[in-house]
């Protein structure tokens, strides 16, 4: 399927075709279809360079930290829920569902600790896993990029998968590292030392464990 642009008015000039002057003409992008289980297909996409402004982030220090960053080669010796074996397969399936090419290995090993984390989800994350056997035998026996795309491709509709989508994207996308890399600071007024500014100044309110106290 192809899309025309027009551009007069461009704000990113990253957009524009090669050679191409802002204000003047149009272009052609050829994107991608909806997938069809079975259906093996090639999608050509522009050439497009998206500028990044790298910047430092920080959450309010009152988070929980997340899962250690700068992990070894060892990585899963640090699962606890999650079979080792079986954290390897979520972590090349996490690279292929959100892939950026500027993030390091160990920001997606970090979003599978997380989910070792909860317990009750990664419980229940593998039995969905387990639950694909009877109808995709040894489905994730190739681990390369384009034999996990067709194998993801025909199982998009199973609970596992929309379980695993779901929690690779909340966990990738609350990571600070990737804020960083995408020039998001955080919410205003974040240290690690203190708490965010303008946090708890509610001060119409009664206090509550005065109120406790009074009941």
């Amino acid at each position: 399927m192809k899309k025309m642009h027009s551009y007069p008015k461009v704000m990113n000039r990253g957009i524009l075709p090669e050679g191409a002057e802002e204000g003047k003409g149009s272009f052609e992008e050829v994107v991608p279809l909806p997938s069809h289980i079975g259906v093996s297909k090639t999608i050509n996409y522009r050439n497009v360079e998206v500028p990044r402004s790298p910047c430092t982030a920080k959450k309010d220090c009152r988070v929980p930290p997340r899962a250690a960053q700068r992990l070894s080669k060892d990585w899963t010796n640090n699962l606890v829920t999650i079979p080792k074996d079986i954290g390897t397969i979520f972590f090349a399936i996490a690279k292929i569902l959100c892939p950026h090419d500027w993030l390091e290995d160990d920001v997606y090993q970090s979003v599978i600790l997380e989910m070792d984390r909860d317990v009750n989800f990664s419980d229940q994350l593998i039995f969905e896993y387990h639950a694909l056997s009877p109808l995709f035998d040894n489905i994730f026996a190739d681990l390369s990029a384009d034999a996990l795309i067709l194998s993801l491709s025909n199982i998009e509709n199973t609970p596992f998968f929309r379980l695993l989508l779901g929690r690779t994207i909340l966990y990738l996308y609350d990571d600070p590292v990737v804020w960083s890399g995408c020039g998001y600071e955080g919410v205003a007024g974040c240290t690690n030392e203190m708490p965010r500014d303008d946090i708890d100044d509610v001060d119409w309110l009664p206090d509550p464990q005065a109120a406790r106290g009074q009941s």
